[in-house]
């Protein structure tokens, strides 16, 4: 059975950061040529005053979308 934890969770003020945080222009992935494509031409940018919350049900690419963007997963 897996237990519950707590994680300490601090923000820190950004200031006055410029422009874009993380930028996503036209990013598509499947996981291989021959499976349909989880998601295409997704576009997202952030900011240092930008809140992004990633809704969707079990199985629709949000995780994935995160490794994308952090190198975890390939994009095509």
């Amino acid at each position: 059975m897996q237990e519950d934890m707590e994680l300490p969770l601090q923000l820190l003020s950004g200031g006055n950061l410029p422009g874009f945080l993380v930028q996503l222009k036209d990013v598509s992935f499947r996981y291989s040529e021959t499976s349909p494509l989880l998601f295409e031409g997704v576009e997202v940018s952030v900011t240092s005053t930008s809140r992004l919350v990633l809704l969707g049900e079990n199985g629709n690419g949000k995780t994935t979308l995160l490794k994308v963007r952090t190198g975890v997963g390939g994009s095509d």
